[in-house]
């Protein structure tokens, strides 16, 4: 593969996204939950050590003072005492998270059977699409709760006994050790559940595959490609930068939202560049999917160390 994920992928990527524009209606949608990629992943954990340990010494002494307790103690108060009024909220609060979970997934799903559908040169349409979402909803979902669970679990482990023990002794130097672990579980582990989860989505989507076989099918693919994977996920993270930077450079400097109009107009541009961006990011990672499937993909960092190794390496005399 001498250069597909740079020319053929993000080129690909673009003209289909730039050619079917109702994509940046559903990728709208689908970059709710997960606008940023793997390097915000990254980066947004790099800032969140010292928040982590501001929260955990601020529970710590809403505990101690009772306001937790206040807290529940209400909240028993109102389901005792106004039970209509409190599973009306509840309620209300489900359906709300219900309908986010459905768009999100549906909206992935969507993009990545039109995508993949398009680019095997098959019809495919926004019915279709969210047709084929609708109907892997969920086996995606489990996918998505089995790597939420693997995530805390971890956590729990790792980080949840350095904290237990801040609480139980006030010893500070247990929350600074909480907070490490948690970065060095959360970051790691987020980017690789990350690629899972895209590959079992799209094994699902696409290869029509149960949770299970596209979760064990997923591991699978990104063990045999990861270089080939964080490759991918560097160039797209690097173009989502640009265009993002740019777009909303020149938002903020052309529209000016002290009014109404100017403001509506300034979300407006963010909300289409949140469109265009999901809508490319799992344009690109389908094209990844369906070249590596093919077993048509090569790592170029890997490539460069093969070479280095056969130059470095002394040669026989003849």
């Amino acid at each position: 593969m001498p250069s597909f994920y740079r020319r053929e992928v993000l080129q690909r990527a673009l003209d289909i996204v730039w050619r079917k524009k109702y994509l940046w209606f559903i990728g709208l949608f689908a970059g709710l939950a997960t606008y940023g990629g793997e390097g915000d992943i990254l980066f947004r954990n790099f800032g969140s050590i010292d928040s982590l340990q501001h929260r955990i010494v601020v529970l710590r002494q809403q505990i101690h003072d009772g306001q937790v307790a206040n807290f529940f103690h209400q909240l028993r108060d109102l389901f005792t005492h106004h039970p209509s009024t409190a599973f009306s909220y509840l309620a209300i609060v489900v359906l709300l998270a219900a309908v986010f979970v459905w768009l999100v997934i549906v909206s992935q799903a969507a993009i990545i059977r039109i995508v993949g559908r398009t680019a095997e040169k098959k019809a495919s349409g926004i019915f279709d699409g969210l047709a084929t979402g609708t109907e892997k909803f969920w086996p995606i979902l489990l996918v998505n709760i089995i790597a939420k669970l693997l995530t805390w679990a971890l956590w729990v482990v790792l980080a949840g006994i350095p904290a237990t023990v801040y609480f139980l002794r006030g010893n500070f130097a247990w929350a600074v050790i909480m907070s490490l672990g948690w970065f060095a579980v959360t970051v790691p582990l987020s980017i690789i559940i990350s690629f899972l989860t895209k590959y079992a989505t799209a094994y699902i989507t696409l290869e029509d595959h149960n949770a299970n076989q596209a979760l064990r099918q997923g591991w699978k693919l990104f063990a045999d490609n990861w270089l080939v994977s964080l490759e991918i996920a560097g160039l797209v993270y690097i173009f989502n930068l640009v265009v993002s930077f740019l777009v909303t450079a020149v938002a903020v400097y052309s529209i000016q939202p002290y009014s109404w109009f100017g403001l509506s107009s300034l979300l407006f541009v963010l909300a289409l560049e949140l469109a265009f961006l999901s809508a490319f990011s799992y344009s690109a990672w389908t094209f990844v999917f369906l070249k590596l499937v093919e077993g048509k993909a090569e790592s170029k960092i890997g490539r460069w160390t093969t070479r280095l190794v056969d130059f470095a390496a002394p040669k026989k005399a003849v």
